[in-house]
């Protein structure tokens, strides 16, 4: 058996329209209490994207368009090269999001040693 350890590394922008807005809705006690528990837009921002990166894009046949939903925040839908902002009355309430995934790099590639016990 061979095994490899690949890195990759992939820059997320994260843009909130309105912070005021963002932070009553992210920072405010409705959402500690349901969802988590944030610091500050920093801190939500660092959840959004990572929940965006691992979770995987769908084409909606009735909006012709691809989105990705996000639990707690809603459905994002695609804006055209690797960008996705937050649709609907979600979005409105909090100001507007909008997510720019940059590009992926690999950025070390080594092979795993098996022990051989």
């Amino acid at each position: 058996m061979q095994k490899f350890k690949i890195t990759i590394e992939q820059e997320i922008d994260v843009e909130f329209g309105d912070p005021d807005k963002a932070k009553q809705v992210y920072l405010g006690d409705n959402w500690k209490s349901a969802f988590f528990d944030f610091e500050d837009l920093a801190e939500v921002a660092v959840h959004l994207s990572f929940a965006m990166a691992a979770e995987s894009r769908y084409w909606n046949s009735e909006t012709r368009r691809a989105e990705q939903f996000v639990d707690g925040f809603g459905s994002f839908v695609w804006k055209g090269h690797r960008t996705f902002e937050l649709a609907g009355m979600q979005a409105s309430a909090c100001g507007g999001i909008v997510v720019d995934f940059g590009d992926r790099e690999i950025t070390d590639m080594s092979e795993i040693e098996e022990s051989t016990l």
